[in-house]
């Protein structure tokens, strides 16, 4: 159904979602409960089985337990398409309305005679997504901390770019093989493993020395992968959903490149990258589109002790190709203090032709009238935050 990262973090959300039992035209719930019941058995046992795994096995654990109960796993999946429709409608009503479906759908979910194990499980499950990402930035941590005193050719980095050879200014073939030995020593590719990268140039610093943004797509990795897991048609139809598409920071003034920040996400598309002047008029911040299934979202991102930090994230579009579709426009406005306000309009998406793939497919959405969010930078608490009103 998904894969580990969704199972640890955003399915225990989705089973904190219901109907808004409070509804004039919904008096009941709707939902058979013990179709419920089932199903949150069903997601403890995968959990567990899971969790047995290795780290690095555990999205193959994952397929395989899904393969050994493909009937259970499609009604189930059935029933989550159905919960995340109901989720929709609530937040589209406000949020009065998704807090009275919160708490009637929790009432339902605590009847069931696996929610204890449920909540053992998914608590376990979300200590290994930490250890996930923590793994990682261990993993990591020599390129962008131990090493901030040598640039990426492993040169002593001096204050000046006298006397060296410098990334952005250097032959393709030169640029190939630095990026290469790096993505090698982060993210422990093999030398013959296919992928693709890009360069997006910028002023990403108050320095007067142009930054980059590098964005790396492993599509040929996943793929390999969703073959050795035994079921790559599952795989598929999720768009190979796993930790395949990543990017780094390279600072033009140390000449020197970050540890990957690994965006779970498909990579039927690459990262999308794009600028805009939220923290200062003299440099830019970096913004990250990024595809699950039939929907996007963006992601923003500050550069805070050299090195990129997420502060916010929302959806771009979501249910793309469905009567439940619906899409957003991003704008950044002066507001309360020095760092820009996002405001959140509805969008419309134009008209669909037929006969596409809507995991790849990027549509035309045209900005509505319709404020749907502000939201404002708290310094202190590093991300931003919404007032209840628009």
């Amino acid at each position: 159904m998904k894969n580990i990262f969704y199972l640890f973090i955003i399915f225990p959300f989705l089973f904190s979602c219901g109907d808004d039992s409070s509804d004039k035209k919904n008096r009941s719930l709707e939902v058979d409960n013990d179709l419920l019941c089932e199903c949150l058995q069903y997601k403890t046992d995968m959990f567990n089985w899971v969790l047995e795994g290795s780290i690095s096995n555990a999205m193959i654990n994952e397929i395989e337990f899904e393969k050994n109960h493909a009937e259970l796993d499609k009604k189930c999946e059935d029933f989550e398409r159905k919960i995340e429709k109901r989720f929709s409608d609530a937040k589209k009503k406000g949020e009065a309305s998704l807090n009275r479906l919160i708490n009637v759908f929790q009432q339902r979910k605590e009847s069931c005679d696996a929610y204890n194990d449920f909540l053992d499980a998914e608590n376990r499950g979300k200590k290994r997504a930490i250890e996930i990402h923590q793994s990682l930035k261990e993993e990591f941590s020599d390129t962008s901390q131990s090493d901030t005193n040598r640039d990426i050719f492993d040169n002593i980095t001096t204050s000046n770019r006298n006397g060296r050879i410098h990334l952005l200014d250097s032959s393709k073939t030169f640029i190939d093989q630095v990026l290469h030995n790096h993505f090698k020593k982060t993210l422990l590719i093999n030398e013959n493993e296919k992928y693709s990268y890009e360069i997006y140039k910028e002023h990403l610093n108050g320095d007067s020395i142009i930054d980059a943004v590098i964005t790396l797509n492993r599509l040929e990795y996943a793929k390999q992968k969703a073959e050795e897991s035994g079921n790559p048609t599952k795989a598929e139809k999720i768009g190979f959903m796993g930790p395949f598409n990543a990017f780094f920071l390279f600072d033009g003034k140390s000449n020197t490149l970050s540890s990957p920040l690994v965006v779970p996400s498909s990579p039927l598309l690459p990262l999308k990258v794009s600028f805009e002047n939220i923290t200062s008029i003299d440099f830019k911040d970096i913004l990250i589109d990024f595809r699950i299934r039939n929907s996007s979202f963006k992601e923003v991102y500050f550069i805070i002790n050299k090195f990129p930090k997420l502060v916010f994230e929302w959806t771009n579009f979501d249910g793309l190709g469905t009567p439940n579709e619906e899409a957003y426009v991003f704008s950044f406005k002066d507001g309360r203090n020095v760092v820009k306000d996002i405001i959140i309009n509805e969008g419309e998406i134009d008209k669909l032709p037929e006969k596409i793939d809507l995991l790849t497919y990027e549509p035309i959405i045209n900005k509505q009238n319709k404020k749907v969010k502000t939201f404002f930078f708290i310094e202190s608490e590093g991300k931003y935050f919404t007032s209840k009103t628009p």
